[in-house]
């Protein structure tokens, strides 16, 4: 994961030797693997590599535009590097979603979602009338009434005060309906105490706090998969 993370990181701009700065990459962070892992070790390698040489390719670009041409308009997906950006952060999405979703096996889940309490979608709004209202993942356990709700950035700066203001939103709504434990996490391919940093920094500017945010970086981040639900919800 700390590699991925590292990759995701780094690679971040369109280049003609894309693919050999990936592999030299990986090459270089091959020591940290165990000898038994090293087989497993070239088939992620051989996976990234092809992610990354899909975004940039005509055909995939213009499966895309047929598939939703809106959102290709509306997301610049005919800028590169907007698509590089854009496709990291899926896969860093990706990632998390693999090491959350075993817990809501059976129960509600889903990913780039709204959340919605007694009909209304809940929402904050910022900047002069924009409106923040999807959670990157979400999962909810309605036996236990128990829900985690994630917000996944790259970088530490892109998880903005809004961010931040919809779990505000969210867990004051679900206090108010007596749901008392709920899992508020945020979570960056950074390290976790740089990541930390940005969170204390951002909470300074907000008059409502959350009562508790988990935070992970990617030194951190294996751990999602045993977050632990309380025993009461």
């Amino acid at each position: 994961i700390e590699i991925v993370c590292d990759v995701l990181q780094t690679m971040n701009s369109v280049t003609n030797n894309l693919t050999y700065k990936l592999k030299q990459h990986m090459e270089m962070a091959a020591y940290k693997i165990d000898d038994e892992q090293q087989g497993e070790f070239r088939e992620l390698t051989g996976l990234i590599v092809d992610y990354y040489m899909l975004i940039q390719d005509f055909e995939f670009d213009g499966r895309l535009r047929k598939y939703n041409s809106k959102e290709y308009e509306h997301y610049h997906l005919y800028d590169t590097k907007r698509k590089i950006d854009l496709f990291r952060g899926v896969l860093f999405e990706a990632i998390v979603e693999a090491l959350v979703k075993k817990r809501f096996e059976t129960k509600l889940f889903s990913t780039g979602c709204n959340v919605v309490i007694e009909g209304k979608v809940v929402c904050i709004y910022y900047d002069n009338g924009r409106k923040k209202q999807t959670f990157d993942i979400a999962g909810w356990n309605e036996e236990d009434r128990y829900g985690e709700f994630y917000e996944c950035k790259i970088y530490p700066e892109n998880y903005k005060e809004e961010n931040y203001r919809l779990m505000v939103k969210l867990e004051r709504i679900l206090q108010a309906n007596e749901v008392r434990d709920c899992g508020f996490v945020a979570v960056s391919a950074y390290s976790q105490t740089m990541f930390e940093k940005k969170i204390e920094e951002l909470e300074k500017n907000c008059d409502r706090k959350l009562k508790k945010l988990l935070v992970f970086g990617k030194d951190t981040m294996f751990n999602l998969k045993e977050l632990e639900m309380p025993i009461c919800a």
